[in-house]
């Protein structure tokens, strides 16, 4: 689950494992499906654009905080420039930005090349998408505790879940989490680890199920793909955790981290639905049968997700907090019943869209799209617009296209879908 980043990774090993658990999430859970909407060969092109373009996309970022903070070396007294580097006033000019180097984030990158606007923009995507990802963890355990006990309705354990919850995301200090946090690691590699054994237990009985190509799966493919690489905001913290003298092998060491997790994916993804091919379920873990291994796999990610929600919902109350008292921090009282707001917005949306693939697909349609795509694009151009190569220039628009063409089809998608009842059939 997104954990954020450790500092102190001081091995490469320690390294890659800190960017593995960061990125794989509750979305794997979702990829069988996902291959159900858009076929074998289809689903995994689109999962393996996703991935490739997003660690582009990333490391753009990483890129862009050194350019900035080159920028600012420049400046008098260390202040950010106010010019791009040809000294000339013009409207691209770079903001301003008063923080400390090490202390920059994706926010800060907005604010410097857009101002204002654009840290609002990666700030409320940041939000949206963490309250989102945080829906998709309340709908899967509500899902699964019904399957395990059949006498608790989804909506008992949903309300189960959320007065936990006000209580754990009340908690200010995450380290009081930390142990939990491990055993959610843990329980996850048991949990996929049966799942897997389980489908080719499936296999071997049926066979190969499924199919090649479905055209009018890609838009919904695109966005779940992005949602499942989504780690923009995370990405400059990840490289931050790592010591400056080792800091040149990170985009090494992250290229084969999203390499491993792209074949976790694919394998994942297309073994869940070759076991069961239309019946796939929107979790996977509703396949599987009666019985104490599977009832074990449902109940290690529900005690996985259950201590991941108030880790997801942690930035957007710290966020929310600062910008609602200026800065000062509000007071304890005000803090919670800023925190049960949120607790109860997010049951509130899962009540309106109680269906996790709709909430995959549109949150990695709008938030995760903007975040993981077209912002990294438009800030390294704004950033590097007098350095870049015309081979450069064209992949950064190339990534931006996407990702507009990508929001655009997926949110459509998603919303019929939500509002259409075109969630279920491929």
């Amino acid at each position: 689950m997104l954990h954020g980043a450790t500092p102190g990774q001081h091995t490469t090993l320690g390294c890659f494992a800190n960017i593995f658990i960061s990125f794989v999430g509750a979305g794997i859970l979702g990829l069988p499906f996902m291959f159900r909407m858009a076929g074998v060969v289809e689903g995994a092109l689109i999962l393996a654009m996703a991935g490739i373009m997003s660690t582009k996309s990333m490391l753009l970022l990483v890129d862009c905080k050194y350019e900035l903070i080159n920028l600012r070396s420049k400046g008098q007294g260390g202040d950010m420039l106010h010019r791009l580097k040809t000294g000339k006033p013009r409207a691209s000019q770079v903001h301003a930005v008063d923080v400390r180097d090490e202390d920059l984030d994706y926010g800060d990158l907005g604010m410097a090349t857009f101002g204002p606007k654009g840290w609002w923009v990666i700030q409320a995507s940041i939000v949206f998408s963490q309250i989102g990802f945080s829906c998709a963890y309340l709908i899967f355990i509500r899902e699964n505790v019904h399957s395990l006990f059949q006498h608790i309705s989804t909506d008992s354990a949903l309300v189960g879940c959320l007065f936990f919850h006000v209580f754990l995301t009340n908690i200010r200090d995450l380290s009081g989490l930390g142990i939990f946090s491990i055993f959610a690691d843990f329980a996850n590699l048991l949990a996929y680890s049966v799942v897997f054994w389980f489908d080719g237990s499936t296999i071997e009985d049926n066979g190969l199920q499924g199919k090649a190509l479905s055209f009018s799966g890609i838009p919904f493919a695109l966005g779940v793909g992005i949602y499942c690489y989504e780690g923009a905001g995370l990405i400059i913290s990840l490289e931050a955790s790592v010591p400056k003298e080792r800091r040149d092998e990170f985009p090494r060491i992250f290229k084969l981290a999203l390499c491993a997790i792209t074949i976790l994916y694919l394998i994942f993804g297309i073994f869940g639905y070759v076991s069961y091919g239309n019946d796939t379920e929107k979790i996977i873990t509703l396949n599987l049968p009666k019985g104490i291994f599977p009832n074990i796999v449902k109940a290690c990610l529900c005690f996985s997700l259950f201590f991941s929600y108030p880790v997801m919902m942690f930035p957007v109350s710290t966020l929310l907090d600062r910008q609602f008292s200026g800065g000062a921090g509000l007071s304890w009282a005000k803090g919670s019943v800023l925190r049960t707001s949120l607790v109860a917005l997010s049951g509130f949306m899962v009540l309106l869209i109680p269906d996790f693939a709709a909430i995959m697909g549109l949150i990695g349609s709008t938030c995760c799209m903007l975040l993981g795509l077209i912002m990294p694009g438009l800030i390294h151009l704004r950033l590097f617009e007098n350095n870049l190569s015309t081979l450069a220039s064209i992949l950064d628009y190339g990534i931006v296209a996407l990702g507009v063409t990508g929001s655009v089809i997926g949110t459509n998608d998603a919303l019929t879908r939500i509002f259409g009842g075109g969630g279920g059939d491929a």
